[in-house]
């Protein structure tokens, strides 16, 4: 108390320790347990032969007798103590043998089996026993095990590398279907009707104060003036794509697939809230959200907007309205005031930006590390398939047909 020195555990003697050893005493403080491994003085070993513990919320002492018929090859006491106390571990108790060095588990630590890895697990008999997390995060439950079926032919997924491929058992389906959106159906079929063009008219007016040649045929003088004329002209536009806003990723199916989970970097469909273990959501609150899925080979994961222009260039109709005008001193012959007019413009580009395709929504989620084995939670994902037969193990859902 600053002043004093008062006994703390008064029940233990420090007279009991070997004097030839006191300094030789080795303590340890574990989950409010003091602990002091030391020589009795009543056997006067070479080695500690004795442990005090002293509870200090109880305010018990207890003893742990340390004693071996064969010093030579047997547990001679404690000369060391460790404990397991990180974030991740149970906080076991660990004795270091003072003669020969083992190092012993402390007998009334927690009894509970904990996982390290999932590698682990599977190396017992797991009879009725279900193993089930990640490699680092495993589980045991009651139960069994259920075979996992491969990954069946022609099933679709979506690619957002362009330099990468799922690996084997995967063929790129891009080309097939390049510049194509995606529709919902019961079939297989590719159709495209995003360009279009306009049509633009109008008329051309007024008359060009200014000179003339002497015209044809010797008519006309140096002072004539261009009468006034019209010209109508009718253009059809240059064509273009409308689109709505869509971003870009690679189509691969499978084929001859021997995994039976989908590989690192695919992205598929899911229609609930929580992203299961491994898998990411692509970007739902950013960008790409609300946007429609064109297959494509580059600009992957590009942000396309649903905008465009028209430009248009042409000549009006032709015009001999000048032809045979009483302003003209002389009247020219021929059709020497038949001429057209060069015309070039553009619309100006719309936003369409709120153009929306009848469409079916869904959380679009991305593989980026080992799945949950099982959770206890049914889940389903929703993916593509190239061809009219149903995959075994999968069920057609038929009621998005015909939306995007």
């Amino acid at each position: 108390d600053g002043a004093n020195a008062l006994p703390v555990i008064g029940e233990f003697d420090t007279q009991d320790i070997l004097p030839a050893s006191f300094s030789d005493v080795v303590a340890f403080w574990h989950q409010g347990i003091f602990l002091a491994a030391y020589a009795d003085l009543t056997l006067a070993p070479l080695f500690h032969n004795r442990v005090m513990r002293w509870n200090v919320k109880r305010e018990k002492l207890s003893y742990d007798q340390w004693t071996s018929a064969d010093p030579t090859t047997g547990i001679n006491g404690a000369n060391v103590f460790a404990s397991k106390s990180g974030d991740d571990e149970t906080g076991e108790l660990y004795y270091g043998d003072s003669v020969n060095g083992y190092v012993i588990k402390e007998r009334t630590s927690e009894d509970t089996y904990r996982l390290s890895t999932k590698t682990e697990v599977l190396e017992g008999t797991q009879t009725e026993v279900f193993i089930g997390g990640t490699e680092n995060a495993p589980y045991i439950e009651p139960g069994s095990s259920t075979t996992a079926g491969t990954i069946p032919d022609d099933l679709i997924i979506f690619w957002d590398n362009e330099s990468t491929t799922p690996g084997s058992g995967w063929t790129e389906i891009t080309s097939t279907y390049d510049g194509r959106f995606i529709v919902i159906d019961s079939s297989v079929t590719t159709t495209a009707e995003t360009t279009h063009t306009h049509a633009v008219s109008g008329t051309i007016t007024g008359g060009v104060t200014g000179t003339v040649c002497t015209g044809d045929q010797g008519g006309g003088n140096n002072n004539d003036t261009i009468p006034t004329h019209s010209h109508p002209w009718s253009i059809n536009t240059a064509a273009i794509n409308t689109e709505p806003r869509h971003i870009r990723l690679r189509a691969f199916k499978s084929a001859s697939a021997s995994t039976t989970e989908f590989p690192l970097g695919s992205i598929i469909m899911f229609d609930q809230v929580e992203t299961p273990t491994g898998w990411e959501n692509v970007d739902l609150t950013g960008s790409s959200n609300g946007h429609y899925i064109k297959i494509a080979s580059t600009n992957l994961n590009t942000v396309i907007p649903a905008a465009h222009g028209h430009s248009y260039s042409g000549n009006s109709d032709e015009s001999d309205s000048i032809s045979g005008e009483s302003s003209f001193s002389a009247t020219p012959s021929g059709a020497a005031g038949t001429h057209v007019h060069s015309i070039d413009g553009s619309i100006d580009s719309a936003d369409l930006s709120g153009w929306e395709l009848d469409n079916t929504s869904f959380h679009f989620i991305k593989k980026i590390g080992e799945a949950d084995t099982w959770d206890g939670t049914d889940k389903f994902a929703y993916v593509f398939v190239e061809g009219a037969g149903t995959p075994s193990g999968w069920t057609i859902d038929s009621s998005f047909d015909s939306t995007y």
